[in-house]
């Protein structure tokens, strides 16, 4: 399970704030679209994204990847990233190593199922192993984590977008988090809890530069509350 360690409002603005901008260190490339998808003029055509990429290229590439629909009129995009690709991998691990140990097992004892030859057997059950992960990946694909002017999201689905989302208003706390995989790795979870009577949770699961992707969300929420640049605590 994830470590987390809980910043109330005054303290992650005190902790995670900066002044200023981040500055030139190539982990967001932010800018403004020039030519975006049309029927798309109720998003304002801001974002970044977690490359070295150039921004115009990065930010078209962005937007389109996005479900236009869950988005409401007037809202600004100013971040979309995903999980790392780590987390597929993750997802899949406890069905990988046992198909890996059942295949080993299943070689030393020379047990076979269908007919099957005792290699066939083996390469059966690594090739189910394989599906799982592949399958993993596909559902990796279309995830992402948004943070726009007004929520927090995380947008999954194959055939169509399934949205979990919170007001930024509603944010009581943001907990940095890292799972023992993802210290080895050097990613991390953002947990946030919010203002719901039953203290409901909502997970970033495995962000590239977690602290940095703090820094935003910190500052999205202070100028929620109290307008763009106003540098307030929560």
């Amino acid at each position: 399970m994830a470590r987390c360690l809980g910043l109330n409002k005054r303290e992650s603005s005190r902790n995670l704030s900066q002044d200023g901008v981040l500055g030139p260190m190539a982990i967001y490339a932010a800018g403004t679209v020039r030519s975006a998808p049309v029927g798309w003029d109720t998003l304002a055509r801001r974002t970044a994204t977690m490359t070295d990429a150039p921004p115009e290229q990065i930010n078209a590439a962005t937007l389109t990847a996005l479900p236009r629909e869950v988005f409401a009129g007037g809202e600004i995009v100013l971040l979309a990233v995903k999980p790392s690709i780590w987390r597929p991998v993750w997802d899949a691990l406890p069905w990988v190593g046992s198909c890996i140990i059942l295949a080993i097992l299943l070689s030393v004892l020379g047990a076979t199922i269908a007919g099957l030859s005792v290699v066939a057997t083996s390469q059966v059950v690594l090739l189910i192993a394989i599906a799982r992960l592949g399958l993993a990946i596909v559902h990796w694909i279309p995830a992402w984590y948004v943070l726009t002017n007004r929520r927090v999201m995380t947008i999954r689905g194959i055939r169509r977008p399934k949205v979990k989302a919170y007001p930024l208003l509603d944010i009581r706390e943001v907990h940095p988090c890292a799972a023992p995989f993802e210290k080895l790795i050097q990613i991390g979870t953002i947990r946030f809890v919010t203002d719901d009577s039953d203290g409901s949770t909502f997970y970033w699961e495995s962000v590239v530069h977690p602290d940095q992707v703090l820094v935003e969300v910190d500052r999205a929420i202070r100028d929620a509350r109290h307008g763009p640049g106003s540098g307030a605590p929560w």
